[in-house]
């Protein structure tokens, strides 16, 4: 889809990206791991959008301060390290979520 925005040509693709997490504290473990990938919808440049492929993509869950049990985060515009020009417009699962056990 291309739409014209802001005096340039835009355009909004899917992506699928994999998901990581990092910064989990050493006191737990991963009981229940988060989905392997998720949809993306973004808008942007063409030109950006173009080039996104030839980056690495992806979802950074950051679990800083997690205790155990279920957790479910919503992925955010800075969890995938997209240029700046480039807006996330919807994300399947909404929700990233993970079950954490304390290590015994």
């Amino acid at each position: 889809m291309v739409r014209r925005g802001e005096g340039a040509l835009h355009a909004v693709v899917k992506l699928t990206v994999p998901v990581s997490l990092k910064r989990m504290p050493a006191t737990l473990w991963l009981d229940s791991p988060p989905p392997s990938e998720l949809q993306v919808i973004v808008s942007g440049p063409r030109i950006l959008l173009f080039f996104l492929p030839l980056r690495t993509v992806r979802c950074e869950v950051d679990l800083t301060g997690a205790g155990s049990g279920e957790i479910s985060i919503a992925p955010t515009q800075g969890s995938f390290d997209l240029p700046p020009e480039v807006k996330v417009v919807r994300v399947f699962p909404e929700w990233v979520t993970v079950v954490l056990a304390k290590k015994e």
